[in-house]
């Protein structure tokens, strides 16, 4: 059995981490509301009507959204040709290689 004098002990070092975890979170929620007000202005600025104007005449048109998709086999055709390739080219030599003869 513990004795009143740990059990003391143990309440104080529980209301201190207690102390600072409140600290902690009190912090936590600072940032995130500031986190939350930071992407609420950046939303209004995205959403303002300069700014689609500005975006429409950085963009050539619709068609620079194209999502391409690669299949994973069509990646390896891909890869094993640009390796034959390499592999049949012509070596080139290095300049250590030149300097040195």
């Amino acid at each position: 059995m513990k004795s009143p004098v740990e059990d003391k002990k143990f309440l104080a070092e529980l209301q201190k981490s207690c102390a600072t975890k409140e600290k902690e979170w009190a912090e936590i929620c600072k940032l995130r509301s500031e986190e939350l007000l930071a992407l609420a202005d950046t939303i209004n600025i995205l959403n303002d009507d300069d700014a689609l104007e500005l975006f429409k005449k950085t963009l050539p048109g619709a068609s620079s959204f194209l999502q391409v998709q690669v299949s994973n086999e069509a990646m390896r055709e891909q890869a094993l040709s640009l390796s034959c390739r390499l592999s049949k080219a012509p070596r080139r030599a290095t300049a250590s290689a030149s300097t040195s003869s």
